[in-house]
């Protein structure tokens, strides 16, 4: 309820839909689009998947997938879950400071000793450039915190999440970066 605040349509209530790909899904991105709506009560946010392929392909292509409804957060419990990102201005006039928190059950039993990766990733690369970065346990929630600074000099996106070794340990988090 604290991320929606609306008494009527309750939507913390909801359930989530986790699409879970049952056979490998050819190479793309998710699209989220938000259509335009002159009220509040019509849903207006769709995903889809968008397949690269050479321009003008018309192979057919096949996916296979199961839905997963739910009441509870979706996805693996696993798997370390975004909860918060800040935003803060970096040390020089085009950097930018992200501050992102990821939580699961797993996480916290991650010893603070123990030496976690942030893998960030800019797109294009030519648009911007990680000035530093740095990985620690939150000693209050368990959870981790991936803090790195970016030199935005385009629009970019930006992408994150956290491994150990190979094991990767979070979901990613994605960022649509300007320049301040």
């Amino acid at each position: 309820f604290d991320h929606y605040q609306d008494f009527e349509t309750r939507a913390e209530l909801r359930p989530s839909a986790w699409v879970i790909p049952l056979n490998p899904w050819p190479a793309g991105h998710l699209h989220l689009v938000e259509i335009p709506t002159p009220s509040e009560h019509n849903d207006n946010v769709v995903a889809q998947w968008i397949a690269e392929r050479p321009n003008g392909s018309l192979e057919p292509l096949a996916f296979s997938y199961a839905l997963h409804w739910t009441g509870e957060s979706p996805g693996d419990a696993q798997r370390g879950r975004v909860v918060a990102t800040r935003v803060a201005s970096g040390r020089s006039d085009d950097a930018v400071q992200y501050f992102v928190d990821f939580e699961s059950d797993a996480l916290a039993e991650i010893s603070s000793r123990r030496v976690l990766e942030g893998v960030v990733t800019i797109d294009p690369p030519s648009a911007a450039a990680i000035l530093d970065q740095q990985v620690a346990k939150n000693p209050k929630t368990g959870g981790w915190r991936l803090v790195f600074q970016v030199s935005v000099r385009e629009p970019a996106r930006l992408t994150a999440f956290l491994r150990e070794g190979p094991n990767v340990l979070t979901e990613r988090w994605v960022e649509d970066a300007t320049p301040p």
